[in-house]
């Protein structure tokens, strides 16, 4: 009701593609989150920076 579908059968189809996108974006995030703490490490490290 709160998307406005008529149909049940409607909203399960986005929220699927919801799902999928959601579970994408987690993990290209976690991908980037990765690259972002090796690079700070990295700068730590050659400043002489304990870590």
């Amino acid at each position: 009701m709160m998307l406005g579908h008529t149909k049940i059968a409607t909203t399960q189809i986005y929220a699927d593609v919801d799902e999928e996108k959601i579970l994408d974006d987690t993990f290209d995030l976690e991908e980037k989150l990765e690259l972002k703490r090796a690079r700070v490490k990295e700068h730590l490290q050659s400043s002489g920076t304990i870590i």
